[in-house]
């Protein structure tokens, strides 16, 4: 007889594959998919052509055969290097190298010629693909380019400002929402995050959840303007790749430091004597990858901290002696009630006839309401002072910050893979 134990760990195994596999279903936008027709010499298609598919770094391989009209496709492609190959009796085997990047569509031919099916042609891929399948306008931003173009807070989403109609709304407008960029006249509130095909959207702040260290990013693609229904929700999409293992083991260790010593004070502090605030910014990555089962199955990990101490400069108008002498009871109690008057710079004040000024007109002379005698304009009411509170001086707010990636890819058979990926952001505010 089954015991109740063994029905709920049965019960608990088949919701935990409905939400897999319903996870799945929707996690389809990250892949890219590739067409092509197989013709011989003359133009005439070829059917029953077998047509292979190898992931060039993983030796994973992919087959299918040519259709009644010549046609193959191959969905539900991984972004990576890959070897496409169209071989059939009688005909000499053509084989292309071609790189697939995130949801790309990529159309490759091939016009066989007879020969031999051992002899092997290999052909240049077209280095310049057009999209004839769907109407989004993308922008691809590289592995290549996420390594050696300069960031300055190793922040990848910082990269959006590439694709074209992108608006840095943070640096013109001050709108820091999401990521800070406006792409295609949308809002900055209007971009969705996909990280692996999956949704990556935190919507209180309208950015993305997690925050991946670059070193893990393959690469992602910013989509507008039109795209097919899979993508969903806004009219804008930053779709993120992250890497996988590779038959080699790599690893990477870096450390990226940028701190107050290698900067210079501002033309304000400098003008008012004002020493250079302090900052120090450590953001230190680990990433690894590799095989566990060659051809099968591979790891990927990476783990990224960043810690920030920084130590602003804040300019303050307070309140002098000579200003509690001469206003009413009730307002120099308010001033005591916070406490001794701060310590302040007598060069640098504010006069009564100053502060009139400032407020664009106000009683002309002001008069001490206890006495009833004017207040000599010269009289200073505020002097300036200056704190040094936590602030972001350059390098950020201060705090510390963990991101971490881990993730696993096992190929069951040529048409069946398995990917789990598990990412994390940390932020502690110091």
């Amino acid at each position: 007889m089954e015991s109740a134990f063994t029905r709920r760990f049965r019960w608990a195994v088949l919701g935990w594959l409905v939400l897999m596999l319903s996870s799945l279903m929707f996690s389809q936008t990250q892949f890219g998919t590739i067409y092509g027709r197989i013709t011989d010499k003359s133009g005439a298609v070829v059917t029953d052509a077998t047509v292979k598919l190898t992931n060039i770094e993983q030796q994973t391989t992919q087959e299918t055969k040519s259709g009644g009209e010549g046609s193959y496709t191959f969905a539900n492609v991984l972004p990576g290097k890959y070897k496409v190959s169209a071989q059939k009796e009688g005909f000499a085997t053509i084989e292309k190298n071609i790189v697939v990047n995130v949801a790309d569509r990529l159309t490759e031919d091939f016009a066989l010629q007879v020969g031999a099916t051992s002899e092997v042609m290999t052909v240049e891929a077209s280095s310049v693909q057009v999209n004839t399948t769907s109407g989004d306008v993308a922008h691809t931003i590289t592995s290549a380019q996420l390594e050696n173009l300069p960031l300055l807070t190793k922040n990848p989403y910082a990269l959006i400002g590439l694709a074209a109609g992108a608006t840095d709304t943070a640096a013109g407008v001050g709108d820091v929402r999401g990521q800070g960029f406006a792409v295609g006249g949308q809002r900055t509130s209007s971009v969705s995050y996909l990280l692996d095909g999956s949704d990556n959207n935190e919507t209180f702040i309208t950015g993305p959840a997690a925050l991946v260290p670059n070193d893990t990013v393959q690469e992602f693609k910013v989509q507008s303007n039109s795209m097919t229904a899979e993508f969903g929700r806004n009219a804008v999409v930053t779709n993120v790749v992250t890497k996988s293992g590779t038959n080699q083991f790599h690893g990477s260790a870096s450390e990226y430091y940028r701190g107050a010593a290698l900067t210079a004070n501002t033309v304000q502090n400098k003008e008012n004597g004002t020493p250079k605030p302090n900052f120090v910014r450590n953001d230190f990555t680990f990433a690894a990858g590799g095989p566990i089962i060659k051809d099968k199955t591979f790891f990927f990990g990476a783990l990224e901290g960043v810690r920030v101490r920084s130590q602003g400069v804040a300019f303050w108008w307070v309140p002098t002696q000579q200003f509690v002498d001469n206003v009413a009871p009730n307002m120099a109690a308010y001033v005591a009630s916070g406490g001794p008057l701060p310590a302040s710079d007598a060069s640098q004040c504010m006069s009564a006839a100053d502060f009139r000024a400032r407020q664009g007109g106000g009683p002309n002379p002001f008069v001490n309401p206890n006495t009833g005698l004017n207040i000599a304009e010269d009289t200073p009411f505020f002097c300036k002072t200056t704190t040094r509170p936590p602030i972001d001086a350059g390098g950020g707010t201060g705090g510390d910050t963990w991101n971490a990636v881990a993730k696993i890819d096992h190929s069951f058979t040529p048409a069946t893979r398995l990917s789990f990926r598990y990412a994390l952001t940390d932020i502690k505010a110091s």
